[in-house]
């Protein structure tokens, strides 16, 4: 199943986690922060994550051409058509490509994540409502794209509206036996500031989608959450202008199998939304 996630609150922040077992436990996490704003006509979004699961076929394969690239979908209009993303250069051609993890592919290699696309509202009179990941065949202003299979459509925030988010750069595990390290927690405390009054979303993304980060691969993996809750689907929680919102992460330890002494490492995505 495919797992893109389009933020456009550009504050996203990777949790990398190594462990050392020689006896000893660590999780360290490394913080990579962007920043948001939207200005009239001009948008900006974030593509923070994309995954594909092999043989998911690519609609426009065969098309006599097909563009892929972000878009905004409008209350009134629908979703645009690619004019202003694919005239920024945010878009790839794909019609070659039989299959999304190869659309995939190519985006990233064009496009390495975290991606952030600047780009005009074609249809400013109207409300924009969301943005997502789309295609279309020959982009123009009057035409309609179409949201590809599994892209998440996120909500666009007000005129103006920006976050930001801060937290510690480690979650520290301390020092633990082999024998301890399965359930053993550790947090840290971070905030976040909008400078709006109302409702975000905060979403945590690990391996295959969920909450779980497999440290290299191996029968161990250290599940995040986010003020004590799963937030693979997202977690609401209400900001006033310019306070700081407490922000928890949790890592829990989980151990499925023999490990052994050495260096581990994984990487989730934690990236905020306007409610």
């Amino acid at each position: 199943m495919k797992k893109l996630m389009i933020s456009p609150f550009v504050y996203m922040i990777f949790l990398a986690f190594v462990i050392f077992f020689t006896g000893t436990t660590h999780v360290i996490a490394g913080a990579a922060l962007t920043d948001f704003s939207r200005n009239g006509s001009r948008v900006s979004l974030s593509v923070v994550a994309w995954s594909e699961a092999a043989g998911v076929a690519n609609p426009c394969y065969g098309y006599s051409s097909c563009y892929i690239g972000p878009e905004v979908s409008y209350t009134t209009f629908g979703i645009g058509g690619l004019s202003g993303s694919c005239d920024s250069g945010a878009c790839i051609r794909a019609e070659d490509l039989p299959t999304l993890a190869d659309v995939a592919e190519r985006y990233k290699k064009k496009h390495p994540l975290p991606y952030t696309a600047v780009f005009n509202i074609d249809h400013l009179q109207d409300t924009s409502s969301c943005v997502g990941m789309t295609f279309i065949g020959t982009p123009s202003y009057g035409g309609h794209a179409v949201l590809l299979p599994g892209s998440t459509c996120t909500v666009i925030p007000p005129d103006n509206s920006r976050c930001s988010i801060d937290i510690p750069p480690y979650i520290e595990h301390g020092t633990l036996p082999v024998s301890a390290i399965n359930g053993n927690t550790a947090s840290v405390t971070g905030s976040a500031v909008c400078n709006f009054d109302g409702e975000a979303v905060i979403t945590t993304s690990a391996d295959g989608g969920t909450n779980s980060i497999y440290l290299n691969g191996v029968n161990l993996t250290s599940q995040i959450e986010v003020n004590g809750h799963n937030a693979t689907e997202g977690i609401v929680f209400n900001v006033l202008a310019n306070q700081p919102s407490t922000l928890t992460f949790t890592s829990t330890l989980r151990a499925n199998g023999l490990i052994s002494s050495g260096e581990y490492s994984g990487t989730a995505i934690v990236y905020v939304n306007y409610n």
